[in-house]
């Protein structure tokens, strides 16, 4: 996984890249999230796309988006507009949002999402935000479950 991963410029903070690495290797893990025998994964990701979205590209390329789509939420407004300009707004597979990641995770748009790949920097700045994400996570997970 780390050799696919390396392809893609995560940040400029080695923590951060192996953190994003980690997750990814923990979702493959979870059959609940990823179907091992399609090798895609059975829910929505949403995570704050950043510059080049490099954790979408590296979704589409695996082809684990078949069946789920990643959502992105971007506060910043040229971030947006330059996701926009690069993938489309919106797209079979995608679909950015020129918002906070607060304000979407309270839309109808998460409600399928059943990963939530945010850095511990930004949810220590919008705690608001890390307990919706953690409720979300529990009822898609309970939702799963029956």
């Amino acid at each position: 996984m780390s050799d696919v991963a390396a392809r893609y410029d995560f940040s400029d903070d080695e923590a951060k890249q192996a953190s994003r690495e980690f997750n990814l290797q923990q979702v493959m893990r979870c059959p609940s999230l990823f179907n091992r025998r399609e090798g895609t994964l059975r829910c929505d990701w949403v995570e704050l796309p950043g510059n080049n979205a490099p954790t979408f590209q590296l979704l589409r390329e695996r082809g684990w988006l078949k069946h789920a789509k990643f959502f992105g939420p971007e506060r910043e407004k040229t971030i947006f507009e330059a996701l926009c300009q690069t993938f489309g707004e919106s797209g079979p597979q995608h679909r950015f949002f020129h918002q906070s990641a607060d304000l979407f995770l309270r839309s109808p748009h998460a409600k399928n999402c059943g990963v939530y790949n945010f850095d511990s920097l930004h949810l220590a700045k919008n705690s608001g935000e890390f307990r919706t994400r953690l409720r979300q996570a529990w009822s898609f997970a309970l939702t799963q479950r029956q």
